[in-house]
Order: structure tokens, then C-alpha cells, then sequence
């Protein structure tokens, strides 16, 4: 899976009825969350995201009590923190 692809295994059930800007905004998610996993796509059992004013919060969960935990700046590809 290369960057900027999006993968129904990732994205689960959010992908169903999106429109073409949720999809661009899920792309641009998918990318952070490749950075931030350390280049590798992370293979995740669910994630959630939040917005406010300033950014996207995103939170994987990978499994086994780990959750990889981001933001995103809005109109950016990298992530701006990172919590493992």
C-alpha cells in the first residue's frame, strides 16, 4: 500500500458514504499516519478522529493496548505530534 492510497482495511466503515473532500481529507490522514508510525503503513483495528480549530486529532488503535495518537495541522500531510 503506497502513500496516498486508501485502503478499506484502514479506513474502515468511515469510507462508506464520504465525498470526494473526506476522501482527500482521509488521504492526507493516511499520509500522517504512515509518517508517524515511522514510514510504514500502520495496520489498525479501528481509528477515530476529532476537529478543532487548529488541527486533526487522530487516534489508531493497534491492537494489544497500543494506540498510535497524532494531530495534524489542517492543510498539512505530516503529522504535528506524535504519542505512541
Amino acid at each position: 500500500m503506497g502513500i496516498g492510497v486508501l485502503d478499506d482495511r484502514f479506513l474502515g466503515k468511515t469510507l462508506g458514504a464520504a465525498t470526494r473532500k473526506k476522501k482527500e481529507l482521509l488521504a492526507e490522514l493516511l499520509e500522517a499516519a504512515t509518517i508517524a508510525n515511522g514510514g510504514s503503513p500502520p495496520t489498525a483495528k479501528t481509528w477515530r478522529s476529532a476537529k478543532d480549530h487548529a488541527c486533526t486529532v487522530v487516534d489508531i488503535d493497534l491492537g494489544w493496548s497500543r494506540h498510535l495518537v497524532f494531530t495534524v495541522e489542517h492543510g498539512h500531510f505530516a503529522p504535528h505530534t506524535v504519542m505512541t
